[in-house]
C-alpha cells in the first residue's frame, strides 16, 4: 500500500470518528491494519507516533490530535493538504523519516490507541 494510500485511510477513520457519536470517536477507531498503509508495520507507525508525541508533548492528548488533524482537514483532502505542508515546509522529522506534520500526527494518534 503507497503512503497516499495510508493518508487517506487514516483520514477516512478520522472522518469516520469526528461525525460518529462520542463513544466511537476514539483513537481506538484507528486501530484498524488497513491504516499501516506505506509502512506496512504496525510497530514503526507506533515508534514513530511515539517519538512524535515525546518530540511535542503539548499534542499528547488524543483529543487534540483528533482536533488538529480534523481542522487541517476541514478545507480540503488529505492529499492536497499534506502536499501543502510539505510545500509549506511544516514538516517535521522523526526516527529518519521526513513527515508532513499531519501524517506525524495521524501516527502518534495510532500510537495512543495502542
Amino acid at each position: 500500500m503507497k503512503r497516499r494510500d495510508f493518508v487517506q485511510l487514516s483520514a477516512a477513520g478520522l472522518a469516520t470518528g469526528l461525525f460518529a457519536p462520542a463513544a466511537l470517536a476514539t483513537p481506538a477507531s484507528l486501530n484498524r491494519p488497513a491504516l499501516l498503509g506505506w509502512l506496512r508495520d504496525a510497530e514503526e507507525v507506533r515508534r514513530i507516533g511515539r517519538r512524535y508525541l515525546e518530540l511535542h508533548p503539548t499534542e499528547s492528548s488524543a483529543a487534540g490530535l483528533e482536533n488538529a488533524i480534523g481542522r487541517a482537514l476541514r478545507s480540503t483532502d488529505i492529499d492536497t493538504h499534506t502536499r501543502d505542508e510539505f510545500a509549506r515546509s511544516e514538516t517535521v522529522q522523526v526516527n529518519g523519516w521526513i513527515l508532513a506534520r499531519t501524517e506525524a500526527r495521524q501516527c502518534a494518534l495510532y500510537a495512543l490507541a495502542g
